[in-house]
């Protein structure tokens, strides 16, 4: 529904009745989604259902501790992540929350807030993979919003600014990709930011995983704990930013479908033996990917499934005592 606004006055004069929408909302007979209440075609970005008292569906991309609130996410296209200005029910990551509240505009961002109801409908269900982006498209979004309150990643940026508030300091800190510089903030309890010398210019960083976001005139991102900006550290035998990453990680593959190459991707932090196989949904290994022994530092395999059939397979990483599992799709 679109709805505009015609005035009139004494003379019988108006404003144009043919002028461009003044404000809109969507109509469900099944209820509303998020993307229903996240979506506008306005570049300031305030919903269609500002102070209405709604009800939402969606899976927790973060644990209630980590902001004092938490965002729930249905799905990977855009527009659909909110904030859950909740601070009363506890909810965790994977946890399907069915929310009633009241849309609000904070400060430009869309949020549920004077939340009636939060409802965990069940729990440990997949979190959606975070949407692989560029610095310069997550700072200035093509259309507002349309990743605002959603999972997002960034890989193989540099700092490029550590104190971008100076001479006050809000812990915040600027990075880039090469498509534009983004600002990262440390608004989650676990996260320190920048506040001291953590990242200086010109440090590299692996990757950047966090919630899309908007305040005092920057869109940013904020990482829900330490665990997701994965950088490099110096090594005794190389003073500049090296190749060991801090943790152990197995990325999703992209493109994802894919038809008939893809890439996977993976760290470890010290050199040992690593073994990366793929399986059928019968649980069958159809391709030993990688079988041998590999230095610490970040990898990447250009996988090529021309000789396989179309269809769901797993690929599964062993390296010590790590190990890990996740989906890929053949879809010709």
């Amino acid at each position: 529904m679109q709805y505009y606004i015609i005035a009139v006055d004494a003379t019988n004069d108006s404003t144009d009745a043919n002028a461009a929408p003044r404000g809109f909302y969507y109509v469900r007979d099944n209820g509303l989604t998020i993307f229903d209440v996240q979506y506008t075609p306005f570049a300031n970005g305030n919903s269609g259902y500002t102070n209405a008292v709604v009800t939402v569906e969606g899976v927790a991309t973060t644990d209630s501790a980590d902001f004092g609130y938490y965002y729930i996410q249905n799905g990977r296209d855009p527009w659909n992540g909110i904030w859950v200005n909740d601070n009363v029910n506890n909810v965790r990551i994977g946890d399907r929350v069915r929310v009633t509240g009241t849309v609000q505009e904070n400060f430009n961002v869309t949020r549920i807030g004077s939340v009636t109801n939060a409802t965990i409908l069940s729990s440990g269900n997949p979190v959606p993979e975070p949407i692989l982006l560029q610095t310069g498209v997550l700072a200035a979004p093509a259309t507002a919003e349309q990743y605002e309150g959603m999972l997002v990643r960034v890989r193989s940026v540099k700092v490029t600014n550590p104190f971008p508030d100076s001479p006050s300091n809000f812990g915040e800190f600027s990075v880039t990709d090469g498509s534009g510089e983004m600002r990262v903030d440390d608004e989650s309890a676990s996260f320190i930011g920048n506040l001291d010398s953590s990242y200086v210019q010109g440090d590299s960083l692996i990757s950047i995983t966090g919630i899309h976001f908007f305040s005092f005139s920057n869109y940013k991102m904020l990482p829900r704990n330490d665990a997701d900006v994965v950088r490099y550290i110096p090594t005794a035998v190389d003073e500049s930013p090296g190749s060991v990453p801090l943790t152990y990680g197995l990325e999703q593959n992209y493109p994802n479908p894919f038809n008939p190459e893809t890439t996977i991707e993976f760290t470890i932090p010290v050199t040992q033996n690593v073994r990366l196989e793929l399986f059928n949904t019968l649980g069958e290994r159809v391709v030993t990917v990688v079988d041998g022994n590999l230095p610490a530092g970040a990898h990447a395999y250009r996988f090529d499934g021309r000789n396989l059939a179309s269809g769901i397979y797993y690929y599964r990483i062993e390296a010590g005592n790590f190990h890990r599992t996740r989906k890929m799709i053949l879809l010709r």
